[in-house]
């Protein structure tokens, strides 16, 4: 059976002036294998510095270091189930190689799967470490691929979906709330793996307004090529969930990060690539204020705070045996606050309006009544005057 093996790179700080030009392709090596077969692969290895450089090749085998998904590098003896251990069955054709400036060459490496291996994951490293002054290897820092490997067998295939919270990612801690007043709103999405090989867990968070639509470019997802290679991204209609196909090692929990940043729309840069930004809440739904081409004197801008309900729709899957499909669910609300900006009725100025045209009426009546009066007036006198 062939799985869709993640990959793991492992780069410690680079050690200094020539070791910093160093790089290795490609960057992912995966194997599902049978007891008692070998495969052999290669591994080219660039120097870009303007310097020569000799590198010393290690082994090591790794465990899950913590729920970031880094690994821990430990000795055989160290494993959970020794067994279990790789690095024994990697064998690099060179224990060291010497660079010269802008020199890349390719270094063989076979792994060798005994009759007798544990079935389950394997997990080990092939490291390329500069030399130290005295011609020993360096093991303050080294650059690497790690390697997967499942052997066939009697595999178990067993995760489950520990947790499923959102909140605030602030200063490396996350905390929970469900009330939000900006942006980016995080996720985290809690993987334990029970089983004796390595899980890809994948998923997505939908987002529903009150009125029950699934809110639409709100997530940026990774686009890779077959190698595995970053590409580029693309917004879409959730928040992806492990997108760069991360891995969840065999007795362990991984916390999968994920953000809602905004409403996404795309950009051109000057290059004229695209790219995506985000606006926040109150600029996606301020329509009311920007349709208005023009106000009516009665009419003015007016800031009003605004409270909107989300429900958040999170699946998560993952393949087990046999490339069954095993799917958890989540759903749960959150509140967003936010002002925005509303065309509203001017009261000062229809109120104004309102009482100057009541003025104007009673100042008609009451210079109707005067006028009426003085023609009365004038009427009388006539008459007197003609002895009517």
């Amino acid at each position: 059976m062939k799985k869709n093996l993640g990959f793991v790179v492992f780069l410690m700080m680079f050690w200094g002036f020539g070791f910093a030009g160093i790089s290795i392709s490609p960057l992912r090596f995966e194997f599902d294998l049978e007891p008692g077969e070998s495969v052999d692969e290669v591994v080219r290895v660039s120097n870009n510095a303007d310097e020569s450089v000799t590198l010393y090749t290690s082994k090591e085998d790794f465990v899950a270091g913590d729920e970031t998904g880094n690994p821990q590098f430990v000795d055989r003896s160290d494993l959970p189930n020794p067994d279990n251990a790789l690095s024994r069955w990697i064998s690099a054709s060179q224990e060291n190689i010497t660079l010269g400036p802008g020199e890349t060459r390719e270094i063989s490496f076979s792994i060798d799967i005994p009759e007798d291996a544990e079935p389950g994951g394997h997990y080990g490293a092939l490291f390329f470490s500069p030399g130290g002054g005295d011609g020993q290897v360096s093991v303050v820092s080294r650059l690497g691929a790690l390697m997967l490997v499942d052997v066939d067998g009697e595999v178990e295939i067993d995760g489950e979906l520990s947790s499923f919270d959102f909140g605030r990612a602030l200063g490396g801690e996350f905390f929970e709330e469900d009330h939000f007043d900006s942006f980016p709103i995080s996720f985290k999405t809690r993987f334990e793996n029970k089983g004796n090989v390595h899980i890809q867990p994948t998923g997505r968070i939908e987002i529903i307004d009150e009125d029950g639509n699934q809110l639409e470019d709100i997530g940026k997802e990774r686009i890779t090529s077959p190698q595995g290679a970053f590409v580029g991204e693309e917004l879409v209609d959730y928040i992806p969930i492990n997108d760069a196909g991360g891995n969840v090692l065999p007795d362990s929990t991984r916390a999968f990060e994920s953000e809602w940043q905004g409403f996404g729309y795309n950009v051109l840069d000057r290059d004229g690539r695209q790219r995506a930004e985000f606006r926040d809440i109150s600029e996606h739904y301020a329509q009311e204020a920007e349709e208005a081409t023009y106000l009516n004197f009665w009419e003015s801008l007016e800031e009003v705070p605004v409270q909107r309900d989300f429900t958040l729709q999170m699946e998560l899957s993952y393949v087990g045996k046999d490339g069954e499909q095993k799917d958890f669910y989540e759903q749960d609300e959150i509140t967003i606050e936010y002002t925005d900006t509303k065309v509203t009725n001017n009261w000062f100025v229809i109120i104004g309006g309102v009482l100057g045209f009541v003025f104007l009426i009673i100042l008609f009546i009451v210079w109707k009544k005067k006028s009426n009066e003085k023609l009365r007036q004038q009427i009388m006198e006539e008459m007197k005057n003609n002895n009517v």
